[in-house]
């Protein structure tokens, strides 16, 4: 009798809990950064498994902090690329909005060590728009 209404128990308490989609660490930051919106960039540097030999054209650019805001209804409102600082690494500068909040998005291409080899890095800070 112990055991069945230990079983019981278990039962119903693991299938009331709701069931959540797993997130990935990339969505969890977006997340966060979303929630919090206190306009302070957060960068993730292991965004890239490998480093690349050339920056690619606009058309061909991926950028995955954008691509998991525009799965969450944001929409591109301003595109920039340029050098920062001056001769320095490569920029690549997004706005996001939606209804209420706007979101910056930048990937970062810093030149190693080798001349001929970039590290790509991306960062992101939201604000709430009132």
């Amino acid at each position: 009798m112990k055991y069945l209404i230990l079983v019981s128990i278990l039962f119903f308490s693991c299938s009331e809990k709701p069931i959540k989609k797993p997130e990935n660490f990339n969505e969890k930051v977006v997340d966060f950064v979303i929630e919090n919106a206190d306009d302070k960039f957060i960068e993730i540097s292991e965004l890239y498994d490998s480093l690349t030999t050339n920056i690619p054209e606009d058309k061909d650019e991926k950028i995955i902090l954008v691509q998991i805001l525009k799965k969450k209804g944001f929409k591109i409102v301003n595109y920039g690329r340029g050098n920062f600082p001056p001769l320095g690494a490569r920029i690549i500068d997004v706005t996001l909005k939606n209804k209420n909040c706007e979101c910056v998005v930048d990937k970062i291409y810093y030149l190693t060590i080798s001349d001929s080899l970039y590290e790509m890095r991306e960062n992101i800070k939201c604000k709430t728009i009132r």
